[in-house]
């Protein structure tokens, strides 16, 4: 559904802003440097930035999570549109995994499910695993430790932070299956779980009511 006013209007601001602070720049600039041509250049950027504000802001969609009714999209880098075509993504408040069509927001569905692709989510602080296979369901048998998908051990430490990545240590499984389930830091430190079955990421979603994400320092890059 389209944006609301108050939504429209923040955003126009903000390309407003955007038009007049860069617009001005460049038209200071360019008068300086060459004159009434760079004027001119200059207040075609900020005419630039309103005309793109407006589109943008008449055209920003919102829609509830059909789970925690958390109000998605609404900014210009949401991603929901009206082009959407069954675009996948994370609800950010509950962590659900959802679909977009149009803008339509639902919960995913078995035709939706995509085979050989990795459902991620977060580990949580206090996290647990349900007492089924995290795979099929039936009763478990043995408790696994996740896989790192990253070069070297995760930075965990001690203390907290460690207890709350423990939970990885703790995958459970049946005799029929192991290793479905991935552990991996990305960029902004966030720790992730990568799960090979949708199933599988909805069973620990399941047993998981309190979603707080752990969150440790930023991975350092290897010097090039």
């Amino acid at each position: 559904m389209p944006a609301g006013g108050s939504v429209k209007l923040r955003a126009l601001r903000t390309f407003v802003f955007l038009g007049l602070f860069l617009g001005g720049f460049f038209a200071a600039a360019g008068l300086m440097l060459v004159g009434e041509e760079g004027l001119l250049v200059g207040l075609m950027v900020m005419g630039l930035f309103l005309l793109l504000g407006g589109t943008v802001s008449f055209t920003l969609q919102q829609a509830p999570c059909p789970y925690c009714q958390g109000m998605l999209g609404g900014t210009f880098t949401s991603g929901l549109t009206l082009r959407d075509e069954k675009q996948q993504f994370e609800c950010p408040h509950c962590f659900e995994w959802l679909v977009s069509h149009k803008a339509m927001v639902r919960a995913l569905q078995d035709e939706d499910v995509v085979f050989a692709m990795l459902y991620t989510c977060p580990v949580f602080w206090n996290g647990g695993w349900p007492a089924e296979c995290i795979v099929c369901g039936v009763p478990a048998s043995r408790r696994m430790e996740a896989k790192t998908l990253q070069a070297g051990p995760l930075p965990l430490g001690t203390g907290a932070v460690a207890d709350a990545a423990g939970a990885v240590k703790r995958v459970p499984y049946c005799e029929a299956h192991e290793a479905q389930v991935f552990v991996h830091q990305d960029d902004h430190g966030k720790l992730l779980l990568l799960f090979t079955d949708y199933g599988a990421r909805r069973r620990y979603l399941a047993a998981n009511a309190r979603r707080v994400p752990v969150k440790l320092a930023r991975p350092k890059r290897a010097a090039s």
